[in-house]
């Protein structure tokens, strides 16, 4: 290795990588909620929603909150979303599109609810980050559940470096923080 210092600086960069991504993708931290005022659920994975709906039935909170955003891998929130007239239930549309927009859409829901605590329902390689979007957004307590996606060794190798790229734009551009 003395002949490539070059080469064994990547493989040390990318090794150490690789063990970020695994404790904050793979393994993060969760918590454990006993109760908090809504449980919302992320879009973007089929694997979040019954999660969500399994915390609210056993009492965690009385409040479900699903994410509508388009696209099929949403498609089993947004069918929720269009048949469950409940007034438990509360669905948003983000602008835009992503995770800071879910998070300043939840910093509004929360000021205008009054709550103040929830539950972030996401897929285990999202809970960094969405953990960090979501703080930023508003400043009631944020308890984060994961729920666990079936993925393949190359979507996990997508979301390492999704999730890496994301979380350099949220550490970088924190978002505006909404006022209960």
């Amino acid at each position: 290795m003395r002949r490539h210092p070059f080469l064994a600086g990547i493989c040390a960069l990318l090794i150490v990588w690789l063990i970020a991504c695994y404790f904050y993708f793979v393994a993060p931290a969760v918590d454990h909620p006993k109760h908090a005022d809504a449980v919302v659920v992320l879009g973007g994975a089929p694997d979040r929603l019954p999660v969500g709906q399994k915390l609210v039935a056993q009492g965690i909170a009385p409040t479900l909150v699903v994410s509508n955003s388009p696209g099929t891998e949403n498609a089993r929130a947004n069918k929720e979303c269009k048949t469950d007239t409940s007034p438990d239930v509360i669905c948003f549309v983000p602008s835009p599109d992503d995770t800071r927009g879910e998070a300043h859409a939840i910093a509004k829901l929360a000021a205008q609810h009054g709550w103040k605590s929830i539950v972030v329902v996401t897929s285990t390689y999202h809970i960094t980050r969405a953990r960090v979007l979501v703080e930023q957004a508003t400043p009631i307590k944020v308890y984060m559940v994961a729920s666990k996606p079936k993925a393949s060794v190359l979507a996990w190798a997508w979301h390492f470096i999704h999730e890496t790229g994301g979380m350099i734009d949220a550490l970088l551009r924190p978002g505006t923080r909404i006022q209960g």
